[in-house]
């Protein structure tokens, strides 16, 4: 008797570890995920480095635009998004988004077709960051 109320206690402390663990969903290009603008520093060159480079380094963008002036824009993302079991339950959840979202994204000189500028874009569950290819950085902190 004691190892049967043993066992559904174990099977209740797993359902629940599970339950409440919730899952996530990944989806865009993975690897930018941990990229930091210091490594795109360290492996582009604005002026020098092509978009041949750039397709070795990180394969196919996720869109390609033009801006007002010609230049192509290029963008990788990527897309996190955690659900946990809270989420599903009505009136439960705090409505906060759970999804995070890193973008990397390139300019190219329509006339050379070199790198010109760079940036990394990072907007979490709790912030919202954008790093430049020159050093600087804006955090706009929680949301």
């Amino acid at each position: 008797m004691a190892f049967r109320k043993l066992l559904s206690t174990f099977g209740l402390a797993v359902f629940l570890v599970f339950s409440f663990s919730g899952c996530v969903t990944k989806s865009g290009n993975l690897g930018i995920k941990d990229l930091t603008i210091n490594e795109v520093d360290a492996k582009l060159v604005k002026g020098k480095s092509t978009q041949n480079d750039v397709l070795k380094l990180y394969g196919n963008p996720t869109s390609k635009t033009l801006d007002e002036q010609g230049n192509e824009k290029w963008t990788y993302s990527y897309t996190e998004n955690r659900k946990g079991f809270v989420d599903f339950i009505p009136y439960a959840s705090d409505g906060t988004s759970n999804e995070y979202h890193k973008s990397l994204i390139l300019y190219f000189n329509r006339k050379t077709r070199l790198l010109s500028n760079y940036r990394v874009e990072e907007v979490g569950a709790t912030q919202t960051k954008q790093e430049v290819g020159d050093g600087s950085s804006f955090d706009a902190g929680v949301k």
